[in-house]
């Protein structure tokens, strides 16, 4: 699940509390590129007695195709995925201020300080910016902003590059996470394909 940390729209203890209510005995909460509020997850788990997960969600690459990865619970050392972490949100600031200069460039009246100031805290991304040109009335649906300006084919959109999938899975072990491909039937691959796409991200670990 992703809070209001990344892309998500609630706080993350309202989720750990709704999940409680739900009477869901394993949860997690997995933010885009941080991993700011594991040691508040940890905590929550302790004094509620649940099974609350920290983890993380990454954006990768392998075979010039997006893969995104999940690692959960956290326990090893974290220094060099805090450094990753941080480079990869200095990363999005500056793909977002790219993205809004096109925007700009087609009239549209979006800042960075209005993308700053809408948003919860870091990393901030393309949701954020389209929930943005939504406030503003240039678009009315979050899929709107995606699909005219800020997926691939879209007017402003802008890559960005992404870690390695097999370099993340090796970061990940030694932060003392298990890692897991997020949503693999999105993938653009055919299913004997993705079956031996698997099989190799496996060895991997």
């Amino acid at each position: 699940m992703h809070s209001s940390d990344s892309d998500g729209t609630w706080p993350w203890d309202k989720i750990l509390n709704r999940c409680l209510e739900m009477g869901l005995t394993a949860f997690s909460i997995t933010d885009h590129d941080t991993i700011a509020r594991r040691k508040d997850i940890l905590e929550w788990a302790k004094v509620h007695k649940a099974m609350a997960i920290p983890g993380v969600e990454l954006s990768t690459v392998e075979s010039e195709e997006s893969v995104h990865l999940l690692g959960y619970f956290l326990e090893g050392p974290l220094k060099n995925l805090e450094k990753m972490l941080s480079g990869a949100v200095e990363a999005r600031n500056d793909r977002n201020k790219k993205i809004l200069k096109k925007l700009q460039a087609m009239g549209y009246q979006v800042s960075f300080e209005d993308l700053a100031s809408g948003a919860a805290c870091e990393p901030v991304g393309r949701p954020h910016i389209a929930r943005l040109l939504m406030e503003k009335g240039y678009v009315k649906t979050i899929r709107e902003a995606f699909h005219r300006f800020l997926s691939r084919k879209g007017s402003a959109y802008y890559p960005k590059d992404d870690i390695r999938l097999e370099d993340a899975i090796t970061l990940l072990h030694e932060a003392g996470a298990v890692s897991v491909v997020a949503h693999p039937g999105l993938l653009q691959r055919s299913p004997h394909d993705l079956e031996q796409s698997i099989r190799t991200w496996a060895d991997w670990g």
